[in-house]
């Protein structure tokens, strides 16, 4: 009977120093991560749905275009290769930096001293299906870059 009873105080014993030590110890979850694809996929989407704030103004274009950027870098830092390339999309529109030049006489003219640099997109896809440009302020500027596409709205 002695020895079940030490047997018994050592197990008890061990399972305090277990217990202890288990639950003391900061368990951090583990998730399992999205595709690299996924994030490019989704970084596109949120580009193409930008293109009406690229017709808005600057502060909205460039507004939009952080979002989608913010929002990738943080899809980007738990993301991982995969083999089966996750799913892909085929965006719309593409994020172009360059000339916003003032509209004179409904030509953009590069030399006015209002000229500036921004963001701006071109689009595969504006209405009836054409190509166009997602420039801010349309009715005030031109984006001489994206050649002479018609503007998106």
């Amino acid at each position: 009977m002695l020895s079940l009873f030490k047997r018994l105080l050592i197990l008890g014993g061990l399972s305090c120093c277990l217990a202890v030590l288990g639950l003391s110890e900061k368990i951090e979850p583990v998730f399992a991560g999205v595709c690299y694809q996924v994030c490019d996929a989704e970084r596109a989407m949120c580009d193409d749905n930008c293109m009406s704030s690229c017709s808005d103004t600057d502060e909205a274009c460039n507004q939009c275009i952080y979002q989608c950027s913010s929002r990738y870098n943080r899809c980007m830092q738990t993301a991982i290769w995969c083999d089966n390339g996750g799913y892909s999309y085929s965006p719309i529109c593409v994020v172009e930096f360059g000339q916003h030049c003032p509209l004179v006489g409904g030509i953009a003219d590069c030399l006015d001293p209002n000229t500036h640099n921004g963001y701006y997109q071109t689009c595969n896809a504006g209405p009836g299906g054409a190509p166009c440009v997602s420039c801010p302020q349309p009715h005030l500027y031109g984006c001489p870059g994206a050649g002479s596409m018609p503007a998106c709205l």
